[in-house]
């Protein structure tokens, strides 16, 4: 339940990120480039970090699997 939530957080600063970077493009005065360069970074970081955090859980789980019971 909790990767489920970190990824509609992480897909939601995607679609914040990619609509602020259009805006910028389109010459919107509302949107400075700094912001759409800040949404962007924290979608990066929000990915980057949820993909560790899939690499852990994988890793824990073939830990778990290489056990003898």
């Amino acid at each position: 339940n909790l990767l489920k939530q970190a990824l509609e957080n992480v897909n939601s600063l995607q679609k914040e990120s990619s609509s602020l970077a259009t805006a910028v493009e389109m010459g919107d005065p509302k949107v400075t480039l700094a912001q759409a360069m800040i949404a962007g970074q924290k979608a990066s970081i929000a990915f980057e970090a949820t993909v560790q955090v899939r690499n852990k859980l994988v890793e824990a789980y073939k830990e778990i699997m290489a056990m003898p019971l």
